[in-house]
């Protein structure tokens, strides 16, 4: 209980009295965004207590006194990205509003991958994490969904987003050299499988002609993919809302 307290203390800007003032040389708020550093060049396992001491130029065993431990350290850290979210309905309609919702996340996960590392088994609740679903939730509900078609929407809304931003990340890394892998790929294939296209009509034709998708074609791939699973979420719930 009293790890969970100061866990959901430091998540809520409870930060203990001790720690206030202009005495201190470091604060929470400084060693969450050193850890973000960290964890966008080199991945959450780079984070460490002992690294972000270095990047502050302190020890791991100060940090101790404003962190009690990565773990922690790592929900702060995932809270504090949530708090990049900032879409708002405004005066969108309610499709418009969940797809910019939607873009709005999956954005915020390509920008800071190691987020999709951390398990959503065990939500952080903290203050940014919750904001996000509020605001979907809140958009949902305006329209008259009921409780459990929110919570289907919003669970595949989550797993559209989380995989369509791995799916981006992983075209970005691939977009400067992918061509010539797929290139490789397709002309030892027709060697080996010269049938492929006869036994696999239906997988062939998904294909994407990659000659009409611009400079980085598995980047606007990823994109395509991702605002079509979107809509077709969202054409599925619409005629629940006519029709309740």
């Amino acid at each position: 209980m009293d790890d969970a307290l100061r866990a959901l203390g430091l998540l809520w800007g409870q930060e203990p009295a001790s720690r206030r003032g202009p005495s201190q040389k470091t604060s929470v708020e400084e060693i969450v965004g050193a850890a973000i550093e960290l964890a966008d060049r080199d991945g959450l396992s780079g984070v460490t207590m002992r690294a972000v001491g270095q990047q502050l130029g302190r020890t791991a065993m100060s940090l101790y006194t404003y962190v009690p431990g990565r773990d922690v350290l790592v929900a702060l850290m995932y809270d504090r990205a949530h708090g990049e979210a900032t879409s708002s309905r405004g005066r969108l309609g309610w499709r418009k509003a969940v797809m910019a919702w939607s873009t709005d996340l999956r954005d915020l996960y390509f920008r800071h991958p190691w987020v999709l590392e951390i398990s959503q088994a065990r939500p952080v609740f903290g203050p940014h994490e919750q904001e996000v679903l509020e605001r979907l939730l809140a958009i949902l509900a305006g329209e008259g969904t009921t409780a459990s078609d929110r919570r289907a929407v919003t669970s595949a809304l989550f797993s559209i987003v989380r995989e369509s931003a791995k799916r981006k990340a992983e075209a970005a890394a691939e977009s400067e050299h992918g061509a010539e892998w797929w290139a490789g790929r397709a002309e030892a294939l027709q060697a080996v499988a010269p049938d492929f296209a006869t036994r696999f009509p239906e997988s062939v034709a998904l294909s994407h002609d990659q000659s009409e998708l611009g400079p980085k074609p598995w980047i606007k791939a990823a994109e395509d993919a991702f605002r079509d699973a979107v809509t077709l979420l969202l054409d599925g719930l619409e005629p629940r809302l006519t029709a309740s």
